[in-house]
């Protein structure tokens, strides 16, 4: 956690000093969505402050969209279930888990740390069926959606308050980057079926996000997913070899990379526990200084082929 406590209106996932009064010290939400190729587009994510995307099992990958303010959520979805590791990012945050349903490994991580959640396809109805993707009959597990006004049934018995630190240590960055190599173009891939693209665009200063050889969509919008950072960050990531072939993905160190204004420097990470964030440090071990924006977080197996250019 950075030395500085949330002041004023800055908001702690991006930097950014965009939040209004109501927004202020309020938990974040973290919501894991489908991203498997049949269940897009998705809907709402841009609208996201930060992002998680790892794998989960048969080569596929769900994201983690984190929400610095629950109460501003647009119609968001596809939802899917949860994943022990997807539990432990969300707990970094201090943020309230939102899923549909979870694997057991989940369900057990969620009672033992006593995660504050909410499991839409458990208790008060906070989420919907979209019925033209039923009519186009497709899988009823790609259908689930919700929003700030279901969810406030659910969030209005939950502390959603707290003293909320800043994840990164933003700040000018371009020292730090002043040597690093060119990363106009950046591939992730996740697995042989599922990679990220990230491709700087020089007018806005921003990456846009694709997946599936095509740009990552927001179907509410047509707007391709933009960030101001990208970290790709390599792990061991292994089978758990139970009857669904889930994956365990070992969060607590590793190398990487951090990718800005169309550069990339090579970085360690660690993470010191549960409820610990997760820290970036250049090869030097001096913590990184992260731009102002919003953050992708790749977590990637050790042996991915992540290429620049």
């Amino acid at each position: 956690i950075s030395s500085s406590t949330q002041v004023g209106n800055k908001n702690p996932l991006t930097g950014e000093m965009n939040l209004d009064k109501d927004s202020i010290n309020k938990r974040p939400l973290a919501i894991m969505i489908n991203n498997i190729k049949i269940s897009l587009p998705q809907r709402g994510i841009s609208k996201a402050d930060m992002f998680y995307e790892t794998l989960a099992e048969g080569g596929i990958t769900r994201i983690m969209a984190m929400f610095v303010d629950p109460a501003k959520i647009p119609d968001l979805g596809s939802v899917r279930s949860a994943r022990s590791y997807y539990v432990e990012l969300a707990a970094s945050h201090n943020a309230i888990f939102a899923h549909a349903g979870g694997s057991d490994g989940a369900y057990s991580t969620i009672k033992k740390q006593g995660i504050d959640n909410i499991d839409f396809l458990k208790g008060v109805a906070a989420s919907y069926r979209d019925k033209d993707r039923i009519n186009n009959r497709i899988p009823t597990e790609h259908t689930l959606f919700t929003n700030a006004d279901l969810l406030a049934k659910r969030l209005k018995n939950k502390n959603l308050t707290a003293e909320i630190d800043d994840f990164f240590r933003f700040g000018d960055n371009t020292k730090q980057m002043e040597n690093a190599e060119a990363a106009l173009n950046i591939t992730a891939p996740f697995s042989n079926s599922a990679k990220a693209t990230f491709t700087y665009d020089s007018e806005s200063g921003l990456y846009k996000k694709g997946q599936f050889n095509a740009p990552h969509i927001d179907g509410a919008t047509g707007e391709t997913l933009t960030l101001k950072n990208v970290f790709l960050l390599k792990t061991s990531i292994t089978n758990t070899n139970d009857y669904k072939n889930h994956v365990a993905v070992d969060l607590t160190s590793g190398e990487g990379y951090y990718a800005c204004g169309g550069k990339v420097i090579p970085i360690r990470w660690q993470k010191n526990g549960f409820n610990k964030q997760l820290k970036y440090y250049t090869m030097d071990n001096n913590e990184i200084f992260v731009a102002e924006g919003k953050s992708y977080v790749c977590i990637l197996p050790e042996k991915s082929n992540i290429t620049f250019n």
